[in-house]
């Protein structure tokens, strides 16, 4: 969690690990074999960033939690940055170091809660903005669009939306 490459085109190539977490589909076909269809809902994260209010209200039909319910920080935004962490060691030392107390126990859990609500990561993460994060090229681009063509197919169809803009 947090690494962050300099060198952004040596390290998205089609078929490395990385990238093929992005297959949705291959891994959708994993759900299938256990839940019929009618049971897997599939949410994207554009909808949340378009209409959050609304996004959370179908997520909670799904789950069939009370639909008056509208969670206190429905608006609040975390972890947005379009840039890099200055001191790359450093943040990926932390981004470790908080993973491994928050799951030591509960009190780990409350340590980091506390450290988060005091704003410390927020101070931190202004203390060290770098550069904005590396663009691929377009001919990397239209490689990996390629590549995920038929996914991205499936995924329309198994879903009825159109995914276009996951094409440009």
């Amino acid at each position: 969690a947090g690494k962050v490459s300099t060198e952004i085109e040596s390290v998205i190539v089609p078929g490395w690990d990385h990238v093929e977490t992005a297959r949705y589909y291959y891994h959708l076909r994993s759900y299938l074999k256990f839940f019929p269809k009618n049971n897997i809902h599939i949410l994207f994260y554009d909808d949340l960033v378009k209409d959050p209010k609304t996004f959370l209200m179908n997520f909670f039909k799904i789950l069939n939690v009370d639909k008056d319910f509208t969670p206190k920080l429905i608006n609040k935004k975390y972890h947005v940055t379009k840039d890099r962490p200055k001191y790359q060691n450093l943040y990926n030392k932390l981004v470790y170091l908080g993973e491994q107390i928050s799951s030591s126990s509960l009190l780990g859990r409350k340590i980091i809660e506390l450290i988060r609500k005091k704003g410390i990561v927020d101070i931190f993460h202004k203390l060290n903005k770098g550069e904005e994060f590396p663009l691929i090229s377009q001919k990397q681009r239209q490689s990996l669009i390629k590549y995920f063509e038929d996914d991205i197919k499936k995924i329309e169809k198994f879903t009825g939306e159109n995914l276009d803009i996951w094409k440009k």
